[in-house]
């Protein structure tokens, strides 16, 4: 029976080598998720942002794992300056606790996406060894397969993603698309995102997606 097992899972690893993408990161890029006005919160103030928030689906569907039962709630942020200013980021802020909002670390995200190929290979090496030494080069070659697959997704991340500990500056007439990452026990359906003009003047938008993920903790105005 042991014998049995340790052959499938052996067979099963080669199955998961061969399903990876060759350019894992060609195919992120080419299929970064757009915004769909129905579903995105828009405000104007001569700089334009539009938020949309991930649901459960949509994280399956673009990142093939439940980024948000894993702790990190995603959002894409899209930032269009239609003025001659320029714009730099300064903060987030919950309007539920009133206090800056941070963002979930990058490395951390990767981490939720990554395969765990110590894991996998050192099960999946010690089986081959004891039984079905022959399988030790497609173990090798899987293994390979999948560190490529990781630093794709990490290379994507980097890019792609917005960092607040690295300034955001947005250019007269700059279109800006970023993935945001909260940490989900933080994340409220409205919240503030504040960037200062050029003059040190703070321009606040009232970031409320309540009609949009109805379930998420909501500050109610009185």
């Amino acid at each position: 029976m042991f014998r049995s097992n340790s052959f499938i899972t052996l067979f099963l690893f080669f199955l998961l080598s061969l399903s990876l993408p060759t350019n894992c990161y060609e195919i992120f890029q080419s299929s970064f998720p757009k915004l769909h006005p129905e579903k995105s919160f828009s405000q104007d103030q001569g700089i334009k942002i539009s938020i949309q928030a991930f649901t459960h689906q949509e994280c399956i569907h673009f990142f093939k794992t439940n980024l948000i039962k894993k702790g990190f709630r995603p959002l894409i942020m899209h930032i269009e300056n239609k003025t001659l200013n320029t714009y730099r980021f300064s903060h987030f802020k919950s309007s539920l606790t009133n206090s800056s909002l941070s963002l979930a670390p990058i490395k951390k995200i990767a981490q939720g996406l990554n395969f765990n190929i110590l894991l996998l290979t050192s099960t999946t090496f010690v089986a081959s060894l004891a039984l079905y030494a022959q399988f030790i080069p497609v173990i090798l070659a899987a293994t390979f397969a999948m560190m490529r697959y990781n630093t794709a997704i990490t290379t994507f991340l980097e890019k792609n993603c917005f960092d607040d500990a690295v300034e955001l500056k947005i250019l007269p007439y700059q279109t800006v698309s970023k993935l945001i990452f909260f940490h989900e026990s933080e994340f409220t359906s409205n919240f503030e995102i504040n960037f200062l003009e050029e003059t040190k003047k703070l321009i606040t938008f009232n970031v409320d997606l309540l009609h949009y993920i109805p379930h998420l903790p909501h500050l109610t105005l009185v």
